[in-house]
């Protein structure tokens, strides 16, 4: 019941987050509210979201991105049972996955 919990909960949003948010060490920013920054000068490197932030946006990604999916899974006509909702869980995370790992060496 924890591990299920814990794979609900957290990996799909987990992915989701790694996918939306990658890691972008060594892009600059200018930051908009800095009365200092001309448009011409980059300054500030791009804040990269920390541990605790990604932990708090991929639960409320699980929370909000699960239960929609079985939504539109039930939808298409397939039967909720564990193992739909298991492989629906599956997918999204699998598909988060490669593109993450597309985005990711594609930055490298």
């Amino acid at each position: 019941m924890i591990i299920g919990s814990i794979v609900v909960l957290g990996v799909p949003g987990y992915w989701i987050t790694r996918w939306t948010f990658p890691h972008t060490e060594g892009q600059k920013l200018i930051d908009p509210t800095d009365e200092k920054a001309t448009p011409g000068k980059i300054d500030e490197e791009i804040h990269e979201i920390d541990g605790l932030e990604r932990f708090v946006l991929s639960v409320a990604l699980s929370i909000s991105s699960v239960p929609l999916l079985l939504f539109y899974v039930n939808f298409l006509g397939v039967p909720l049972t564990v193992w739909s909702v298991y492989w629906t869980i599956v997918g999204v995370s699998l598909a988060s996955m490669v593109a993450t790992f597309f985005i990711e060496r594609r930055h490298a």
